[in-house]
């Protein structure tokens, strides 16, 4: 029910109770009824009710995983560093630890010429995220990304400023660490490379950062957008191949909206708690906790409360 299944693949509810069956373990009657009415014991039907409601919440996403990272590593490494499968691995890498709606960095075209139909924030500037969005530091003095010599430089951090949010934090800014355990997925060296792609295709400064190289005959510029027509593309493609799903249903629920929802259910599995994802992740509600398949914390929390004396 956490969703750690052989295709990463939500099972259905009726098919956890024949499991349970199959084990040996079955309905009882329930003795808080008049009525003859079968039940299994507490705690299995309290997690089983919780991921009924899950299962059947309309327009579910799937999230993205990390096996769908290292699909997406794996591709990068083959591909020139201004191409699209490289830029797309490298915000993949950043949507995973900041939890990116879709606005926030990539675009309904690939055009660079339609500058009128890049998404706008209400002061006419870009939606998404443009080089002065981004500072990287080692816990003191930011260094300004425009700055190409200091791109090749170490760093620990990488600043993120939201200069409008849908939650109405606008001018929010996040750090996020590098990872020295585990550098291919580091935030700090993902953004590293997205600003030094962006500098090497002459980005202009207001324009959005999600780039990668045109390769178009004839094409007038050197660089094209990442739209999310592409990035549902990557998705489903990868859905197929790494998770091996089949039905059209389960692939079309991976939707751009899934790595926000990866980033989510991530947090969760590895044990943050509510504040630290909604901090984290910049909810001002509970709503995040539609995404998770909140099993094994209502099992925990459970058994926690049948241990008390």
């Amino acid at each position: 029910m956490d969703g750690n299944t052989i295709r990463a693949k939500a099972i259905a509810p009726k098919t956890l109770q024949l499991y349970l069956t199959a084990a040996g373990i079955t309905p009882r009657p329930d003795p808080t009824t008049l009525h003859k009415r079968y039940t299994f014991a507490p705690l299995l039907s309290d997690v089983l009710k919780e991921y009924k409601r899950w299962y059947q919440m309309p327009n579910r996403r799937e999230p993205i995983t990390l096996p769908m990272l290292d699909y997406w590593y794996n591709l990068s490494q083959s591909a020139h560093e201004d191409s699209f499968q490289a830029a797309f691995f490298d915000w993949m890498v950043l949507g995973i630890h900041a939890g990116f709606r879709k606005s926030e960095w990539c675009q309904d075209t690939y055009n660079y010429k339609l500058f009128n139909q890049i998404a706008l924030n209400p002061d006419h500037t870009s939606k998404a995220f443009v080089s002065s969005d981004f500072s990287l530091h080692n816990g003191r003095t930011s260094t300004p990304s425009s700055d190409s010599k200091s791109l090749d430089e170490t760093y620990q951090y990488i600043e993120i400023k939201w200069r409008f949010q849908k939650n109405g934090d606008n001018g929010q800014t996040i750090s996020f660490a590098h990872d020295e355990k585990n550098p291919t997925f580091s935030p700090v060296l993902a953004a590293q490379r997205i600003l030094k792609r962006a500098q090497r295709l002459n980005l202009p400064l207001n324009m959005p950062l999600a780039i990668y190289k045109n390769t178009s005959p004839g094409g007038h510029s050197p660089f094209s957008f990442i739209d999310h027509h592409s990035v549902e593309l990557q998705l489903k493609s990868c859905a197929r191949k790494v998770l091996k799903l089949t039905k059209i249903v389960d692939i079309a629920r991976f939707t751009s909206h899934s790595l926000r929802v990866g980033a989510c259910v991530l947090l969760h599995e590895n044990g943050a708690d509510t504040l630290l994802i909604k901090s984290r992740l910049r909810w001002r509600s509970d709503s995040f906790m539609n995404y998770l398949r909140n099993t094994l914390l209502l099992a925990k929390q459970h058994a926690d409360f049948l241990r008390k004396p």
